[in-house]
């Protein structure tokens, strides 16, 4: 898989989202949590983007981001980057 050729990170997720892959989230014990498929994270991502807006942020507003070792930080982190926000 080739993510250089993305021009974004929310582009290079969208690319990874087509391929039966995804990301081993581990607790802070060191034990699997979850496995989040790719194509799962991408849709829920671009779903809680439409919370976002619809929420009244506007693209380029700053969104805080608590760094919690779990899959709703990710799935928040690309919704940002799907609605133009910056996380912070």
């Amino acid at each position: 898989m080739l993510i250089a050729a993305q021009p974004t990170i929310a582009e290079a997720l969208d690319y990874a989202g087509d391929m039966p892959t995804g990301i081993n989230v581990y607790s802070l014990r060191g034990e699997l949590a979850e496995v989040l498929e790719y194509g799962r994270l991408r849709d829920e991502a671009r779903a809680m983007a439409g919370r976002l807006l619809g929420a009244g942020l506007e693209p380029g507003d700053r969104v805080a981001l608590a760094a919690e070792s779990d899959a709703d930080f990710l799935k928040a982190f690309f919704a940002c980057q799907y609605a133009g926000l910056v996380p912070a």
